[in-house]
């Protein structure tokens, strides 16, 4: 079973382009993954669920704005900063509620 861990470093924001943007620090779980393994969902606690092959990262806490948006546009944004410098922008897409 993957690892659990909760993100609790982060800044939302809403931007035209990329909708909902996740600022948060370098995601380690996130190291080697190409964009198109990254899947989320929101859990009847309204808690964002990001699924990558070995762990299951959660952030909580967030608008519920934000979580419609999200939801409606199929997909999100991490900025992962270092030293307040973005190094990676990862797509998140919505998981498919067949899964």
């Amino acid at each position: 079973m993957a690892q659990e861990k909760t993100i609790s470093e982060y800044e939302v924001m809403f931007t035209i382009r990329t909708g909902v943007t996740v600022l948060t620090p370098k995601i380690r779980e996130f190291d080697g993954i190409n964009g198109d393994a990254l899947r989320f969902h929101v859990n009847g606690d309204d808690a964002l669920q990001i699924e990558t092959p070995d762990a299951l990262l959660i952030l909580k806490d967030l608008q519920r704005d934000y979580l419609e948006e999200a939801v409606e546009r199929g997909f999100l944004m991490f900025y992962e900063l270092e030293d307040d410098e973005v190094v990676r922008c990862t797509p998140c897409q919505i998981r498919n509620q067949k899964n």
